[in-house]
């Protein structure tokens, strides 16, 4: 553990689980997604479209995890994890933005397809998954700035009291 005030008090404890439960609620549900989409397809449009609406069902759960990441590294003081999680979580905030970008393309050429009296919950579909994609967006982006303001400020902090961050057991 980093020598730090961070991570001092009755919350040290559950700072390493709080971290692991974040980890296993972002890879088990990327696990589920890709069991759900297998085989991939990129190239047909249909399974474009499936994958990307399925994909904002499974938003929630990694954005959970991802803001236990963010505590934990916070709780222990990790100021390197806190800037990594601002890299990953504003890298993955422009990825939904270019990803939903990509499947308007796809609702736009797929609906067409689409017999007229399931239009409507065809497009209903397809604009709460672009809510979902904005809205988790969103919080990713938020989550990535705060991430990387509270990385500066331990850091600042830790120079104030003159502590080089020193690994201790």
């Amino acid at each position: 553990m980093v020598a730090s005030d961070h991570g001092s008090g009755v919350l040290t404890p559950l700072a390493w689980p709080t971290l692991a439960g974040g980890v296993l609620l972002i890879l088990l549900s990327l696990v589920d997604l890709v069991a759900n989409i297998w085989p991939l397809q990129f190239g047909q449009l249909e399974w474009r479209y499936g994958a990307w609406g399925l994909l904002s069902a499974y938003l929630l759960t990694p954005l959970l995890g991802t803001i236990l990441l963010a505590a934990a590294a916070a709780l222990l003081g990790h100021n390197r994890a806190l800037s990594v999680l601002s890299w990953l979580n504003l890298t993955a905030a422009g990825l939904l933005v270019v990803g939903s970008v990509l499947f308007v393309l796809d609702v736009v050429q797929l609906r067409g397809a689409v017999p007229l009296g399931d239009q409507s919950r065809f497009d209903t579909g397809a604009a709460k998954a672009l809510i979902k994609y904005f809205a988790v967006g969103g919080v990713l982006a938020w989550l990535g700035f705060a991430c990387r303001s509270a990385a500066r400020q331990a850091t600042a902090s830790r120079a104030r009291r003159g502590d080089s961050g020193v690994l201790v057991g």
